[in-house]
């Protein structure tokens, strides 16, 4: 007897659930359609130019108000097409600004956003755009700012030290040559060298003290400023003037842009105003600290471009970031006078209490 091989058969409900798979499966995909052509619709008739870009950072859709705007077709804006609209001068800066990033919602309902919530979300996405470019701004300022103070200080050092020992290593020649030759004259260039030696070591110290001055953490702002006018009459020979008030109990912050204005005026100075006298003033109330630095140097005419405005602008960003104000006075032949005024922010009230003080806890 010959026995046959019975065909499995697939359960009924087996074909029932495959049926209501495809069916919800075909439902799905019916409402996604009609969600994207709502999208479709709604980016179309909006008031604004709307775009959308893959996890590849390429374009795959622009509405009708962008494709109006540019009298391109769609095709050739999608992927990177749309940067050929651009001019050849703002292309850089445009497709910097575009990469700056990407603001992605989801949600597991279907339909689940509103208009209401594309508004919501594009006033977000333009806020970070403006915090990321700021941001952004800031660095590259502290970045220039960095490069400035460097090609400042190769400056001083090409013209204090590296001269200084230039000079050492000719009087030691000379030295060295007169030993052989006439040994009781060796005794004037080596003083010679000693001589730039130490001017070229108190050049190193002044800028050694320039770039971070320890006394201005140690001492106090007065202090430093003292230190700083010493070091004008040494390097530079100018009569400095002091007028001084006790040290300040400020916070270290507006000590330092305080003490880097009087600084760069100083420098200013020294670089570009040829002056012989300098007044240096600080005053201090109980609302404001003003520092005063005035000179009789050769003056500018404020309205026009003069050498050191690049410094002028950085004293007053200085002054402005701590919410206060700097002007100055000058005209050609008649010197020149900066004003530094910043409201005071007291140690105690900038510092965090001590936690054994008995303080509310934050």
């Amino acid at each position: 007897m010959r026995h046959g091989i019975r065909p499995r058969m697939r359960p009924k409900y087996f074909e029932a659930r495959s049926a209501r798979r495809r069916s919800s499966g075909a439902a799905q995909e019916a409402a996604l359609q009609e969600s994207e052509e709502r999208f479709r619709i709604l980016a179309d008739t909006a008031p604004v130019m709307v775009w959308i870009s893959g996890l590849d950072a390429g374009c795959t859709f622009f509405n009708k108000p962008w494709l109006d705007f540019t009298g391109r077709t769609l095709e050739q804006e999608l992927g990177n097409g749309w940067t050929e609209g651009i001019h050849p001068e703002d292309h850089a800066r445009c497709v910097d600004a575009y990469r700056i990033g990407m603001l992605a919602v989801d949600h597991g309902q279907a339909n689940f956003y509103t208009p209401r919530h594309s508004e919501l979300a594009l006033a977000f996405a333009s806020q970070a755009t403006v915090a990321i470019e700021n941001a952004r701004l800031y660095e590259q300022a502290q970045t220039f700012a960095v490069v400035m103070e460097r090609q400042r200080l190769a400056r001083e050092l090409h013209d204090s030290v590296s001269q200084a020992l230039s000079g050492v290593a000719l009087g030691a020649r000379t030295a060295r040559t007169l030993l052989d030759r006439d040994p009781g004259q060796v005794a004037k260039p080596l003083d010679y060298v000693l001589s730039l030696a130490e001017a070229g070591l108190n050049e190193m110290r002044a800028l050694i003290f320039n770039l971070r001055p320890e006394s201005l953490e140690t001492e106090g702002l007065s202090a430093a400023l003292v230190k700083q006018a010493a070091s004008l009459r040494t390097r530079h020979h100018i009569e400095v003037r002091t007028e001084l008030c006790d040290e300040p109990d400020l916070v270290f912050e507006i000590k330092e842009a305080l003490y880097r204005i009087a600084q760069e005026a100083t420098h200013n100075t020294v670089k570009h105003a040829r002056a012989t006298e300098l007044d240096l003033r600080l005053e201090c109330t109980g609302t404001y600290v003003a520092l005063t630095i005035q000179d009789n140097g050769v003056g500018f005419d404020p309205t026009g471009s003069f050498p050191g405005h690049l410094g002028l602008k950085s004293m007053r960003e200085r002054a402005t970031r701590l919410g206060g104000t700097l002007s100055f006075e000058s005209a050609p032949g008649q010197g020149t006078r900066i004003l530094a005024r910043i409201p005071v922010a007291r140690r105690a009230s900038a510092e965090p209490r001590d936690a054994g003080s008995g303080g509310s806890p934050p």
